[in-house]
């Protein structure tokens, strides 16, 4: 029996277990939650209609049994969990990284308290996301299908970005979408360095080649401004490599209230913001198919570099 399958055995073990906890007889919506979870929309933030109903009747009527319900969720997408029900082919890399994904949530499942385990999380969101092939884990981050640059982008930096994001999408990429969007999970961040990323940018690379609808990929965040090369240097990498070699830098807007989580960790731009010597930027990166793939092709052999940087 392979690691995959001694995981949705375990998960229909704790099922039983909590089954057993709840002393009463699990009621027939929760058991019947069915595959709907293959339809719908391909954003990480849809939940299935009827588990959707049913933590509205639960907030509402039994609120002591909502948690327990969505640790059921999790535990019933595991135990029917396949691969091959992915909306997309994926290679060996990425099939390789769902057996510690799943592992994970089953400790979480196990350890962590019941706020979790609630639609209105977002960690919870990208759990379930996973399990129902929303999100695809992809390394540093998790790849969602079906993103489409913003048309607003074309003009959001004034005239120079207009002609650079047109070229980008008139002859490069030709069109807005589909690209793949990455979206960061802070349950899963072990691979957040450079060799970490550079890992994420090869499977990435074998995404797009056994998908060749898809344009590219793409990802939004404050931590690709360009300032933060004297601010935090340590995080350059991640705009860096990806510019370096064929990917188009957009800027999306200013994050003036600084809620964009580029002070969460870092005591230097806290100061820097208060001081008004420092207002967060957002920014995007857009890797077309066939520059990423060019990468990863001449990358392929490159010797593996030790990352020691520390968050400041």
């Amino acid at each position: 029996m392979d690691s995959l399958a001694n995981l949705k055995r375990a998960a229909k073990e704790e099922m039983a277990r909590l089954e057993a906890r709840l002393g009463e007889a699990v009621p027939q919506d929760w058991v019947a939650l069915g595959p709907d979870a293959e339809g719908g929309s391909e954003k990480y933030t849809w939940v299935p209609e009827n588990i959707e109903k049913i933590n509205r009747r639960l907030r509402d009527s039994r609120p002591a049994r909502l948690h327990d319900f969505n640790r059921y969720v999790l535990l019933h997408y595991i135990a029917c969990f396949s691969r091959e029900q992915s909306r997309y082919r994926l290679p060996h890399s990425i099939k390789a990284l769902y057996v510690g994904q799943i592992e994970r949530i089953l400790r979480q499942i196990e350890s962590f308290e019941d706020g979790f385990f609630d639609i209105a999380d977002d960690g919870f969101l990208k759990d379930l996301a996973i399990l129902t092939h929303r999100l695809i884990p992809v390394g540093a981050e998790f790849a969602e299908g079906g993103a489409g640059i913003p048309r607003r982008l074309i003009i959001a930096g004034g005239p120079k970005q207009m002609f650079a994001a047109l070229w980008l999408l008139l002859f490069r990429c030709r069109g807005l979408a589909p690209f793949f969007a990455l979206h960061a999970h802070t349950l899963s961040l072990e691979d957040f360095n450079l060799e970490g990323w550079r890992r994420t940018y090869h499977r990435l690379a074998e995404l797009l080649d056994l998908n060749p609808q898809m344009k590219g990929w793409l990802s939004a965040s404050w931590f690709l401004d360009p300032a933060l090369e004297t601010i935090s240097p340590h995080l350059v990498h991640l705009r860096e490599v990806p510019t370096e070699n064929g990917a188009a830098l957009l800027f999306v807007s200013r994050d003036q209230e600084g809620k964009s989580g580029a002070l969460s960790n870092s005591a230097t731009r806290r100061r820097l913001f208060a001081e008004g010597t420092y207002i967060p930027a957002i920014y995007m990166r857009v890797w077309p198919r066939k520059a990423l793939i060019a990468w990863s092709r001449g990358h392929r052999n490159e010797p593996k570099r030790l990352v020691g940087h520390q968050e400041t």
